[in-house]
């Protein structure tokens, strides 16, 4: 079909994939054709063109045909064809983006149509490279972030060239591991500078046009003086000052200053440009001529343990046990808090251990300093892999620190590697702490069982102020509670805080096998007071484990966020236990406040009916029409709200619940599915 629409009178070249009779492979083929009397005659010759392996090349090659098969055919053959499945080749496939952002060419359904600036857009990681894509001229440049391969199913990192075209964007891309490509951006940048010399290559990466999503390049010279850089705040510091050190207090810089041609990883955290918030980042360095170039890519701290665990592994099957071991007993393989250790199988002795190497040739007793034997979890590991958590030294601050170890057998081998929480810092930012509560309490129960476990979470010991582990059994009973020894023995939903408030089958409903937060009120036994708590639980071997954090909240000195603040727990536990639950609470008298109470509506086909009122009993289960004595018709505006607009604030006349007159009412109303959730503080009169 190219072919036959390339051809005129005069002649043309059109470009294409076909089968080479010298060769017997697919190859590019570049033909001379033209219509004469009518007719078509055609000859052209071969091209091998670049090969997989050159995952660049192939990839502008890709996009390149898509733009000649658009030339000769429009833009309606050309989607036939990329809009199939047949056009997926592996990793690879084309996208075609029309002028308007609209994705228009691409082999899933689910994605044409979407908009290019929308969710489709943003990666996992935050990043929201739709908005560089659009940014492609001509020439072309490279866009990378987070996606998934459809050729492994599941997300990397994946390398787009991107074209625009006749007012179109056309882009393939190729996906790698994170680290190696770090290793290739390094490598463009060393090819740069000896091609064009240091002046051409500063130039380049002082640009935000050599940015791609998270990786862009940093020159430094022998003094630790950063040359080039995108941002120029940055260019012209040493990195033997305040910027080469974390907020972690590493020295990261001091070691960068060190590295030789081999080139070495270097870990720290750092601002990430693709979402504006930092991270780990873990930056490959080469020496060069007396000049340091380096890029780096960021990570959550787990999936970069896994990571070390994954390349020990496959240096380990690829090269031998000798070569792994020899390799990784070595001080220069400590990158800041990360390194990679190994234990026999059979006996758990240590045979690589670059931060503790008196360990190597031996088997440690393996109890952290608070008392907790982790052997017994380190010999369990499997070829699946496993998280264990312990208090060890951390290499990058020489302080012992709770370590989060990720496991996995190999050949009769246990590799792991970990990342290090700070004990005592944790408590400045307590969703991290009661987190790390919770992991600690599994760990507890998979070592030394249920009984010690539940006995020890009912002990005074085991709380700390604010702080304290709750336990449920498999049947949803509540058996571990030091701080309320009274619930122990109760279901979850029997369990209920102050005005009834149906805190235990709030807990339960939100428990999960990954985890969730969950919002409610409770007793906090550091103040004596009813506060809002925030809990992280986990459904573990079917068991309920969590811990959780108070926060005093708004006062009703401040009336708008004390109703912002009522609403908002409503729909925490709407979410979490449903509508039945909910709408029982508060239609009880126990969850009104004085003039404080919140109020249920329902969307039934368009018509608004009370569903919940501790207020007004008498209208629950009618409707009627919302209009207040001024004339507004409140009713509408509270139809109005939207899901998506997060609440609104609609003001009128109602009864207040204690004067029993018509009083000015500023309502707070979320929706949620087909229900309305809303509470309001009333004018000029005292509580």
């Amino acid at each position: 079909a190219q072919v036959a629409a390339a051809a005129v009178e005069g002649g043309a070249w059109t470009s294409y994939t076909y089968v080479n009779p010298a060769t017997g492979n697919v190859e590019t083929k570049h033909s001379w054709v033209i219509r004469h009397d009518g007719r078509v005659f055609g000859s052209g010759w071969y091209e091998e063109g670049p090969s997989r392996s050159d995952s660049e090349a192939y990839t502008q090659a890709l996009v390149e045909r898509a733009m000649n098969l658009y030339d000769d055919l429009g833009i309606e053959r050309t989607l036939d064809y990329y809009n199939s499945s047949e056009s997926v080749d592996g990793q690879w496939y084309v996208v075609i983006i029309d002028e308007d952002d609209f994705i228009i060419g691409h082999y899933d359904d689910d994605v044409r149509g979407a908009y290019g600036l929308g969710p489709l857009g943003t990666d996992v990681t935050g990043y929201e490279f739709g908005k560089d894509f659009i940014t492609a001229d001509e020439a072309g440049k490279w866009v990378s972030y987070v996606y998934n391969n459809p050729a492994t199913g599941e997300l990397g990192s994946k390398h787009s060239w991107v074209v625009r075209h006749d007012g179109l964007l056309f882009a393939s891309g190729w996906y790698t591991d994170p680290a190696e490509y770090t290793k290739i951006f390094v490598q463009r940048a060393l090819d740069l500078y000896e091609a064009e010399g240091l002046d051409a290559a500063i130039e380049y990466y002082n640009s935000e046009d050599s940015v791609e999503g998270q990786w862009y390049a940093g020159i430094i010279d022998e003094d630790g003086t950063i040359l080039g850089h995108y941002d120029d705040d940055v260019r012209g510091e040493s990195l033997l000052g305040d910027l080469g050190t974390d907020i972690t207090g590493y020295n990261y810089g001091a070691e960068m200053v060190n590295v030789t041609e081999d080139g070495k990883w270097i870990s720290y955290v750092y601002n990430n440009p693709s979402t504006g918030e930092l991270g780990s980042k873990h930056s490959w360095v080469v020496l060069r001529d007396g000049l340091l170039f380096g890029s780096g890519w960021y990570s959550e701290p787990a999936d970069y343990t896994q990571h070390l665990v994954n390349q020990a592994i496959a240096m380990h099957n690829a090269e031998g046990k000798d070569a792994a071991v020899a390799y990784y007993n070595t001080p220069e393989r400590i990158d800041g808090q990360f390194y990679v250790f190994a234990v026999n199988a059979d006996d758990l002795s240590s045979i690589v251990n670059p931060n503790l190497p008196d360990y190597v040739g031996r088997t440690p007793a393996r109890i952290d300093p608070t008392g907790y034997y982790y052997g017994d979890d380190l010999g369990s590991a499997t070829e699946e892999g496993k998280w264990i958590s312990y208090v060890i030294r951390n290499p990058q601050t020489g302080v012992s620190q709770r370590k989060h170890t990720w496991l996995a057998l190999n050949d009769g081998i246990i590799w792991g590697s970990g990342w290090y929480e700070a004990i005592d810092s944790l408590k400045d930012e307590p969703a991290l702490y009661v987190r790390s509560l919770v992991d600690e309490a599994i760990d507890r129960y998979e070592t030394d069982g249920l009984d010690a476990t539940v006995a020890y979470y009912n002990s005074e010991d085991s709380v700390d102020g604010q702080y304290y582990v709750f336990i449920g059994d498999e049947s949803d009973v509540m058996v571990a509670h030091a701080t309320l020894p009274a619930n122990v023995g109760k279901r979850y939903d029997e369990i209920v805080s102050a005005d009834g408030y149906p805190a235990g089958a709030q807990v339960a409903a939100a428990a999960t096998e990954d985890g969730a937060w969950t919002s409610y009120i409770y007793p906090n036994p550091a103040t004596g007071s009813v506060e809002t708590k925030h809990s992280w639980v986990i459904r573990h071997d079917g068991r309920i484990f969590g811990s959780g954090w108070y926060e005093e909240g708004p006062s009703k000195s401040d009336p708008a966020a004390y109703v912002r603040s009522l609403v908002q727990r409503a729909v925490n536990l709407y979410d979490d236990v449903g509508r039945d639950v909910t709408l029982a609470y508060y239609n009880t008298p126990e969850s009104a406040d004085g003039p404080w109470y919140v109020f249920g509506l329902e969307d039934r086909e368009g018509v608004l009916y009370s569903v919940a009122n501790s207020n007004r009993p008498d209208i629950v289960g009618t409707t009627r029409e919302r209009i207040d004595s001024n004339g507004f018709n409140y009713g509408e505006a509270i139809a109005a709200v939207t899901e998506a607009g997060g609440g609104e604030w609609i003001d009128y006349l109602f009864t207040h619940p204690q004067t029993r007159e018509e009083t000015p009412k500023h309502s707070w109303v979320v929706r949620r599915d087909n229900l309305f959730f809303g509470a309001g503080w009333y004018e000029g009169i005292e509580e």
